[in-house]
């Protein structure tokens, strides 16, 4: 298209100008309203609201502008306030891209260029008036915080969900990148009027960058925040909520892909092992019944931060079901399963001492009957099996049942079994086909705040 193909094109700027103050400030307020509803866990949408309003603004001032227009003074405080609006505009929409990509904001880069454009616009339109330096910085300033936000919202590598949508609002960003690149260029060279109330080509394909930039903003944001709410719905569907460790069902899927992942790493005609371990809290109708579901609510919290905390890092901890926990361990022998039986019990037995001493002390210095936690005692039981095979649904009854054996023998014990073809060897000290049992010096129990003291 010619230039006077663009002259001939009827363009009224104003008429842009209020349109875009409008959309601005009703998408502002959209964005605003679906960040209030969204999960907590679910960032950026508000600064997206806070984007689309300078948008607003920025259009609103343009517009006075345009149907105002009014001494020299007035016009360079108009082109200040619209250049500072254009740099928050784009600073807050990389914020938010990617705050809802779950992402750091590069504050480190960002922070010096919005300082660099908002000292710039001082001092070349009021201390050293120079209206090409002054249009360039912003236009540089614009550009770099849009191509921040287009790389905002890249995908990650091993990212499978929502790929689509974020591609699609990078690729749009970029496109805003390419043409606010053209603009400075233009800027620089002075060879087409770069004035935003003109209707240069340069300045149409700049308003129709705007506009495909506000909407693939909007539609992107909204998808990326969709296929944020699907994950955390999934997520939600996978957690416990009483003790936010994973459910049974997730225990199950992302133990068989741990299995699967094991036996895809191992050698041929090698072998890993892997360590189940089962436990619940002895007699916990006991503690619902005399100190009611509040006080078995959080003694199943206790013991599910007891069980997380001995674990460590690479191993699965869930609440397999009511007071009953289970811990899948990686590359495990029988030793290592023994020993975290037994630290899990250990660990339960000092934290209750501890209390019971406080509470002990506290109820002698008052004089009276202190107010302390029921205890509780737990009963372990594991398993190794060969990777592969690794059946886990086999493992995990062979783990159950060296649990129930431990609560036949007394409770508050660890029992390992290890009779079965899927193990290796058993364990060092254990006779093939015994469960070694790891007897407690004294009572093993783990305190839970807020109740009486003892049964």
């Amino acid at each position: 298209m010619t230039t006077g193909a663009f002259a001939s094109f009827s363009f009224d700027p104003p008429t842009f100008f209020a349109g875009m103050a409008f959309y601005g400030a009703v998408f502002a307020a959209m964005a605003w309203a679906m960040a209030r509803r969204l999960p907590a866990t679910i960032r950026g949408m508000g600064d997206a609201a806070v984007a689309l309003a300078c948008l607003s603004i920025t259009f609103a001032v343009l517009l006075w502008s345009a149907i105002r227009p009014g001494d020299w003074s007035t016009t360079l405080v108009e082109r200040l306030t619209t250049n500072s609006l254009m740099q928050c505009l784009v600073i807050t929409c990389a914020s938010s891209l990617y705050k809802l990509t779950d992402r750091a904001v590069p504050w480190r880069w960002m922070g010096p260029l919005a300082v660099l454009g908002l000292v710039c616009g001082v001092v070349f339109t009021f201390v050293i008036p120079h209206e090409v330096v002054q249009r360039a910085t912003a236009s540089l300033v614009v550009t770099a915080c849009l191509g921040f936000a287009a790389w905002g919202a890249a995908p990650s590598r091993h990212q499978v969900r929502g790929r689509a949508a974020r591609y699609f609002t990078m690729f749009g960003l970029g496109g805003v990148v390419v043409v606010m690149l053209l603009r400075m260029v233009f800027v620089v060279t002075g060879s087409q009027s770069t004035e935003m109330g003109h209707a240069s080509p340069i300045q149409l394909l700049v308003f129709a960058g705007i506009v495909f930039g506000l909407v693939t903003m909007i539609l992107g944001s909204t998808l990326i925040s969709s296929e944020r709410v699907a994950e955390e719905i999934e997520r939600m569907g996978m957690i416990d909520p009483l003790t936010e460790l994973y459910n049974r069902g997730a225990f199950l899927a992302l133990a068989r892909a741990k299995l699967d992942a094991q036996a895809k790493s191992a050698a041929p005609g090698g072998a890993h092992r892997a360590g189940l371990l089962m436990l619940d809290i002895d007699h916990f109708k006991r503690i619902n019944d005399t100190f009611g579901h509040d006080a078995g609510d959080r003694a199943i919290q206790a013991c599910a931060e007891l069980v997380k905390d001995a674990a460590g890092a690479g191993s699965l901890v869930a609440r397999y079901g009511g007071e009953e926990f289970v811990v899948y361990l990686p590359n495990a022998t029988g030793a290592q399963l023994a020993a975290l039986g037994e630290t899990i019990r250990a660990r339960a037995a000092a934290a209750a001492e501890a209390a019971r001493a406080g509470q002990l002390d506290q109820a002698h210095g008052a004089g009276r009957t202190a107010e302390a936690a029921p205890v509780f005692t737990v009963s372990v039981g594991g398993t190794l099996l060969q990777v592969p095979p690794g059946q886990l649904a086999t493992a995990i009854e062979r783990a159950d049942a060296a649990l129930y054996e431990a609560k036949r023998a007394g409770r508050d014990q660890v029992r390992l079994d290890s009779d079965k073809a899927d193990d290796l060897t058993p364990p060092a000290g254990t006779a093939a086909g015994k469960a070694p049992a790891l007897q407690p010096a004294a009572s093993a129990t783990a305190a839970v705040p807020g109740a009486r003291l003892g049964e």
